[in-house]
């Protein structure tokens, strides 16, 4: 049976998809993004681009200066792309890297189409001139490395995205022989470069990693375990159990950075804590010295660990402020507006940080506007420990989707901002908790937006042709498990959308035609559905553009802006009052359980949000009283033990006195 058809039969289980045809990508699946395309472009109408699309404050990291080359990341949107310039050359990498004996230049370059596909170019840089030495075409992978022997380390592909064999290329020959190649569909690799010169290659299915140092002769593996962090051949760390793990480490540099919470804190060789970050620590292990700061309260800044100096950053014009509870939050609030509306950032998954360091450079035109902007961090995401990335994996998701609807309900209490006017963003696997959190909490938000998003889950983990679908396994859980697929079910987007769609929820979504993480016909379907078969005048409006040429990263800054505008007038000034959902549904159970939560159940949400923060209040004030009885024991004792020292020493004095009056009479 074919993976496109209406119906999905596992065996244990079949059901049908009325919008399965649009997955196979045809004439109907082009139809309908032109009429959504078109759709779009309507909406915009009044828009009219900033002159200045860039903030007034600096928002992105200064670049990097290598061996000659000037390194900058993506300055038209968000994708991984940086770009290597050098005298009378310049080129668009995903990653690149200087032999330092014969002064080769490799770099694994993207296809010009926005597909995830790359081709490795390989320069001679001692004429002065680049020269062209070798070509090394598809299937190849994004990361490349030069060993000590100036051999070129770099991955091969043996279906789209599955990065499954190790490669090595011989400048003398210019001929490339296999290393290594996986055992199990569900394994990728990754390399990695360090800083003592080595290569280190992980095997990774998700749920453990298996670390090995690459020579021109194999792959010695030295380690396994669920969490690596790689410094050197000889100092790794491998499932750490502290609460505050480390994240990166250099020798050479002589720093250490701890994660605790959304939190990281920068050490110094002799275990000094130098500054607590609220966002990213980046670095490069040819350059260790150097770290790149992205705190949501500061302008992008550089620390130079030889002198511990750093770069003059100025604080952004904005309160922000940090809280652990519900969950790990940051929240941006405009000092000198009335808040128009409040949009919610979050991620959880593969253990990647939520990087709430660019909340400044990526929503500025909100900021602007008047809104406020929260990032929250949930298990599954790797803001904390090992334990809490796995809390959030395949059966666990449904506690980062709970934990994401509490801190909803309580930063809309915080910020004083209602439903209608709050916003949840996500994109990739964060657009599935998004999405989730708003369809399984009717009347929780009034908007949905959207990028690139993993939304048709069931469809997804049941198909095995899809690139993803075996590499992921665990993370999300797989079709051909009836477990795995009855708890995906109860929190798969798709499943959660009525016959008679979300009147009253505005979505806005993005895509690209040439994605290969998240094809494009999931969103469509989903945008399609949420519409329902019965569109009234008075209903939020359902936005997508599916763009082509941008792959998995869609979103530019022009389109950011866009999106902005478009989330400023629909929500920001539209809605002056929370209006409660009215959904009647007899399809489905899990359509069912979408009628249950309107305005009052809303109002007691939000009660029960207030008892448990007072309930926490009161548990910090009684610990509070019992601190300061503690310490008034300690006090009384203190001046009981001073006073006895003192009696003791005046008895002391007064013997010795007598001593030497008696001696004296004699």
């Amino acid at each position: 049976m074919s993976h496109s058809s209406k119906i999905r039969n596992l065996g244990f289980l079949s059901w049908s998809n009325d919008r399965a045809p649009l997955e196979k990508l045809g004439s109907e699946f082009s139809k309908a993004v032109l009429a959504e395309n078109r759709r779009f472009t309507k909406a915009l109408d009044g828009f009219k681009q900033s002159r200045m699309s860039h903030y007034k404050y600096k928002t992105n990291l200064p670049s990097w200066t290598y061996r000659g080359f000037t390194v900058e990341g993506d300055d038209k949107g968000w994708t991984p792309a940086e770009t290597w310039s050098a005298k009378d050359f310049q080129i668009k990498v995903w990653d690149a890297d200087i032999d330092d004996l014969t002064g080769l230049f490799a770099g694994a370059v993207p296809e010009s189409d926005g597909y995830e596909r790359f081709t490795i170019s390989i320069y001679s840089l001692s004429t002065g001139k680049p020269t062209l030495v070798d070509h090394l075409k598809m299937p190849c992978g994004p990361q490349v490395a030069w060993l000590p022997t100036s051999d070129l380390v770099y991955l091969q592909s043996s279906k789209d995205l599955n990065y499954d064999s190790l490669w090595l290329w011989n400048p003398t020959t210019k001929t490339s022989k296999e290393l290594y190649r996986v055992a199990n569909p569900t394994q990728i690799l990754e390399i990695k470069r360090l800083e003592d010169g080595s290569v280190a290659v992980l095997e990774n299915d998700y749920e453990t990693k298996r670390l090995g140092f690459v020579s021109s002769k194999g792959v010695h593996w030295k380690a396994k375990g669920a969490d690596i962090v790689l410094v050197s051949e000889t100092v790794f760390y491998v499932d750490q159990t502290e609460k505050e793990p480390i994240e990166s480490q250099s020798i050479l540099g002589g720093w250490t950075v701890k994660r605790s919470f959304g939190l990281k804190t920068l050490y110094d060789r002799d275990e000094k804590a130098i500054t607590t970050v609220w966002g990213e620590i980046k670095s490069d292990s040819r350059d260790p010295t150097t770290l790149w700061i992205s705190d949501v309260r500061y302008e992008p800044y550089v620390i130079d660990t030889r002198t511990w100096s750093l770069s003059n950053p100025l604080p952004y014009p904005f309160t922000v402020t940090y809280t652990p509870e519900p969950a790990p939050t940051f929240v941006i609030r405009p000092d000198k507006q009335e808040i128009k509306g409040l949009l919610i950032n979050a991620y959880g998954a593969y253990g990647i940080p939520t990087k709430a360091g660019a909340l400044v450079s990526r929503w500025h035109p909100l900021l602007k506007a008047g809104w406020a902007i929260a990032s929250v961090s949930v298990p599954g995401g790797g803001d904390h420990t090992q334990k809490w990335r796995e809390k959030g994996q395949r059966r666990g998701r449904r506690d980062a989707i709970d934990l994401l609807r509490l801190t909803i309900l309580d930063l809309q209490e915080e910020v004083g901002v209602e439903p209608m006017k709050t916003v949840l963003y996500g994109r990739s696997a964060g657009g599935l908790l998004a999405s989730s959190t708003a369809l399984m909490n009717p009347g929780l938000v009034g908007g949905l937006y959207i990028e690139s998003p993993y939304v048709d889950v069931l469809r997804t983990i049941s198909n095995p042709e899809l690139p993803l679908t075996l590499l992921e396994t665990k993370e999300f859980g797989i079709g051909t498990d009836f477990i795995d697929f009855v708890e995906t079910a109860s929190w798969s987007p798709m499943e959660h959308i009525p016959s008679e769609g979300i009147p009253d929820l505005f979505i806005l979504a993005r895509a690209d035609e040439q994605d290969l993480q998240v094809y494009p016909y999931e969103v469509l379907k989903f945008i399609e559905r949420a519409r329902g078969t019965k569109q009234k005048t008075g209903d939020a409006l359902k936005l997508l553009q599916i763009s082509k040429g941008r792959g998995h990263f869609a979103t530019t800054i022009k389109t950011r802006e866009e999106d902005c505008w478009l989330l400023n007038k629909n929500i920001g000034y539209k809605y002056t009052k929370m209006s409660g959902l009215s959904i009647n549904t007899t399809q489905t159970k899990a359509a069912e359980m979408l009628g249950d939560l309107k305005y009052g159940q809303w109002r007691k949400n939000r009660g029960a949000s207030r008892k448990n923060r007072t309930e926490r209040k009161n548990k910090t004030n009684r610990a509070n009283r019992m601190n300061r009885s503690t310490r008034n024991r300690m006090n009384r004792k203190n001046k009981t033990n001073r006073a006895n020292r003192k009696n003791r020493s005046n008895r002391n004095r007064m013997n010795r006195k007598n001593k030497t009056n008696r001696a004296n009479r004699h």
